[in-house]
């Protein structure tokens, strides 16, 4: 039995009006069922016959009913029927799992993109943005205010992860005081009692461990080796045989013999986009033993990683690695007794255009775009390999764009 969501009243009274969007696009029929104790609350399942597309639908009605970020982007009302075109945002909505409004108000005209994570979004209004640019790219003077919200929601993807992270370490820290101002309240004295260390309580909008003090940390290690397993990965199946599918032995058939690109892949970008932008070196892992069953050899496996990262590794995957010479840390000097890090993008394209290889990211490298040579523009264009993590599965698309090449010969040109 597929587990069951828990949804509002309210809220599964609008999910209903989806139906006939689950149905068509993720081949998915809802099941509902009212508890006996409560009205509040309706447990909804979704059947699908495909188990993978049944998650892809369960993550949809998350977006739509319950949301952790939501952005919205302003458009001219004369451009409704191009920027509102029910093709495009429906296409966004499924390879997304975003769900996406149309306010369209006496007084203000909005496109609302929902998403419970906050990469995906951003993912989600960039292609946005690419689709409306090439239809409109005859008139740039009445989009402007469009193509100008646009760019000031999908260029800093750093700044919008410090901005959530740190908002939410505050309202935790707000919310623990009060609760230990409520205690003092009610006991008449102050409270001298030994503070446990905080476990990982997970809440809206929130990956909250970067700042808490795992509990691990406290217990004397033993003679024993022993691993400990990052807090965000423990809904995380651990099976050894991940890659061993169909699909994979498919494009591990089709790619034997062939001369293979070196694939140069964003540490940072993967390890953040698999912890859900906490950094998880198993996302990193992930994507090599993929590109292993693939039948790539270490020397065609490049991973950069800034060097900070490296003390990040909970599950103590990186010594192996590097010692394979898979993993290496991006340059780094030191300035008055500080580390001073230097750009690990530029480092990434440059091995990639240097190695004649491909880069696996779903970063831009916009800024990269605006200030680099013809060959440094071209790798970026040409040669960027954007994925997508399905639980543990790293998801690579095929053809690798809309009317691009098959995944085969993008690996192997």
């Amino acid at each position: 039995m597929r587990k069951e969501l828990t949804i509002k009243q309210d809220d599964f009274w609008r999910l209903i009006k989806r139906e006939q969007f689950l149905l068509f696009y993720f081949d998915a029929r809802l099941r509902y069922r009212i508890p006996a104790t409560t009205n509040e609350y309706v447990y909804v399942q979704v059947h699908c016959d495909d188990r993978t597309i049944g998650e892809h639908a369960e993550q949809y009605i998350l977006s739509y009913v319950e949301p952790k970020h939501t952005k919205s982007i302003s458009y001219p009302p004369s451009y409704k029927q191009v920027l509102c075109d029910d093709e495009l945002l429906n296409r966004l909505m499924k390879e997304y799992l975003v769900h996406i409004e149309i306010e369209d108000k006496a007084q203000s005209h909005m496109l609302v993109f929902h998403s419970t994570t906050l990469t995906v979004l951003f993912l989600a209004i960039d292609d946005f943005r690419k689709a409306i640019s090439n239809v409109l790219v005859s008139d740039k003077s009445i989009i402007m205010e469009t193509e100008t919200a646009l760019e000031s929601l999908t260029n800093n993807f750093e700044q919008h992860f410090t901005t959530v992270d740190e908002q939410d370490r505050r309202n935790e820290e707000i919310r623990q005081d009060n609760n230990d101002n409520q205690q003092q309240k009610q006991s008449g004295f102050p409270s001298y009692a030994r503070q446990e260390p905080q476990l990982k309580i997970p809440f809206p909008g929130a990956e909250s461990n970067a700042h808490e003090t795992d509990i691990t940390a406290l217990i004397v290690p033993t003679k024993k080796k022993h691993n400990t397993i990052a807090p965000h990965n423990n809904n995380r199946p651990q099976a050894s045989d991940i890659n061993d599918n169909e699909l994979v032995r498919e494009m591990r058939q089709k790619l034997k013999g062939r001369n293979l690109r070196d694939v140069v892949i964003d540490g940072a970008n993967i390890g953040r986009t698999y912890g859900d932008s906490e950094f998880s070196a198993r996302g990193i892992k992930l994507a090599v033993d993929l590109f292993h069953s693939y039948g790539y050899p270490d020397s065609k496996i490049v991973v950069i990683v800034p060097a900070h990262y490296l003390s990040k590794d909970k599950e103590h995957i990186f010594p192996n690695l590097i010692h394979r010479k898979i993993v290496h840390k991006a340059f780094q000097q030191k300035i008055d007794d500080k580390n001073k890090r230097f750009y690990d993008d530029r480092l990434i394209v440059d091995v990639a255009v240097v190695r004649k290889g491909i880069i696996l990211s779903n970063d831009f490298y916009r800024d990269l775009l605006a200030d680099s040579g013809d060959a440094v523009r071209k790798t970026i264009r040409e040669r960027l390999l954007c994925y997508r993590f399905i639980g543990d599965n790293l998801c690579l698309p095929n053809p690798v764009s809309e009317g691009g090449l098959p995944l085969d010969t993008f690996l192997s040109m």
